[in-house]
């Protein structure tokens, strides 16, 4: 739990235009009014990076910085002492007023680490934070894949604001922990997939048509002499030509109405891919996480009730995790990674690995798997540890 001398009351006003930011809260013995190479540190990088907009300067933000500043200062911190202790860093959110950001900031209920170290194992904020979070009794009640949904595809979202603030692509975003892997982590409730609905299906009823007999509008042949003949022939002729045309033209038109129908398909497919691809691409990950962590109960929240059910996890070693390829055919989406691992014996493989989703509203993340992953190699695929 967070020190009650940590953080401010009531809330206050930032000019950090972004969703998500870092409150930094300084010792007393160690800040920039009483260390002078962290006062120094922090000069060169705003001299370096905001001359030309002082305004949101490292040291006119403090001690509110974006995630930008924070990885700058803190990284810088690192290069300079061997360790370096803080009061504390909480993860802050602007009030949203009405879908706006309002300027105005609270740290009522949230993700803090109190007090907050850097040492030379320091790599980024947010997994610290993350983790953080699953020791933390106020968020005890809240299972593992609502926190993963929290931090990683809700709106304004830690990851995504994350990777916004210091430019990074979805491939370099730090790994999401798998279940079960944090250190410290505190006793949470499992996920419970709800019940699906059940629909109830009323068959129509057939309707009696009455019968007419054939025979009831027959009506018997008129005879013509051989001009009323002729004449009918022509008219036939023109009315054969007529429709000849007439079928050349609608075989023209139904073409064309191919092609745009085609099109217009395409289009759709294209844009419900890129209205989708970045919540598939966060729910693969995750699902792909607890893929190789080799527990079967970890990945049951994300399989459908198919035979994909009876999917088997795998216990190896993730390296990296590179999205390769997404694609979408009516309702399911197939996404595929190229996935680097780490061997028992220390060398390195890479496979590509692929498996079909579909949105799912009885799932937590909104998306369940619907077929087993496969793999293939990928690459030269192998190379020998130092």
């Amino acid at each position: 739990m967070a020190d009650n001398t940590f953080g401010f009351k009531g809330s206050r006003g930032v000019s950090i235009s972004d969703p998500l930011f870092i409150y930094v809260q300084w010792e007393e013995r160690a800040n920039p009014k009483t260390n002078p190479r962290l006062d120094e540190i922090i000069t060169d990088l705003d001299t370096e990076y905001f001359a030309n907009n002082p305004k949101i300067n490292i040291r006119n933000s403090l001690p509110f910085l974006t995630f930008r500043q924070t990885e700058m200062l803190f990284k810088a911190i690192k290069q300079n002492f061997d360790y370096f202790g803080l009061e504390g860093v909480a993860l802050c959110r602007q009030v949203n007023s009405r879908g706006k950001l309002t300027g105005k900031v609270s740290l009522d209920d949230s993700p803090m680490i109190v007090p907050f170290g850097i040492t030379q194992e320091y790599d980024n904020i947010v997994l610290p934070i993350i983790e953080a979070t699953f020791k933390d009794e106020r968020f005890q009640a809240y299972s593992y894949e609502y926190l993963a949904k929290y931090f990683c595809s809700g709106e304004y979202n830690l990851m995504d604001s994350y990777g916004a603030s210091l430019g990074l692509s979805r491939t370099e975003y730090p790994l999401f922990p798998r279940k079960g892997e944090i250190e410290g982590a505190l006793d949470r409730p499992e996920e419970v997939p709800s019940k699906k609905k059940q629909t109830a299906i009323t068959r129509g009823e057939s309707k009696n048509v009455d019968k007419t007999s054939y025979y009831d509008d027959y009506e018997e042949p008129v005879k013509h002499d051989k001009l009323h003949t002729v004449l009918i022939g022509v008219i036939g002729v023109l009315a054969f030509s007529s429709l000849c045309y007439g079928f050349i033209a609608n075989n023209k038109i139904k073409q064309q109405e191919t092609k745009l129908e085609y099109l217009y398909n395409e289009l759709k497919s294209t844009n419900k891919l890129q209205e989708n691809e970045h919540k598939i691409d966060s729910f693969g990950r995750y699902f792909l996480a607890q893929y190789y962590s080799g527990n079967k109960d970890n990945i049951k929240p994300f399989l459908s009730s198919g035979d994909v059910k009876y999917t088997q996890p795998e216990a190896k070693n993730i390296t990296s995790l590179l999205v390769y390829d997404v694609s979408v055919d009516g309702n399911v989406y197939t996404i595929s990674y190229i996935v680097g691992f780490k061997e028992a014996d220390g060398s390195t493989t890479t496979q590509k690995i692929s498996f079909n989703c579909k949105k799912s509203k009885t799932s937590e993340w909104g998306w369940v798997v619907v077929s087993e992953p496969l793999s293939s190699a990928f690459g030269t695929s192998q190379s020998k540890g130092e």
